[in-house]
């Protein structure tokens, strides 16, 4: 309160306005630079990360289950039955 009957007194009250609202909109600059920051880094965490996880469990998966699809002849799969003679 010390400082506020200074300002009045002295005709500052522009002054210290100006500050207030350079501080509080360099606040909400940063504030908004954040949440921009924080939507593409969740944007790119799923897209990334997860599909990626995705993709390479299924191509695990069929590295591991094609070949013996393969060998054993199960139905759906695209070997050629061998035919004896």
């Amino acid at each position: 309160m010390e400082a506020a009957e200074e300002v009045a007194f002295y005709g500052g009250e522009e002054t210290e306005k100006y500050i207030i609202e350079r501080d509080y909109f360099a606040l909400i600059k940063h504030i908004n630079r954040v949440l921009r920051m924080k939507f593409w880094h969740g944007i790119v965490e799923e897209g990334i990360i997860k599909y990626d996880k995705m993709i390479r469990a299924r191509a695990l998966n069929a590295n591991w289950c094609l070949p013996r699809q393969v060998a054993l002849g199960k139905p759906g799969s695209k070997s050629i039955p061998i035919v004896s003679r």
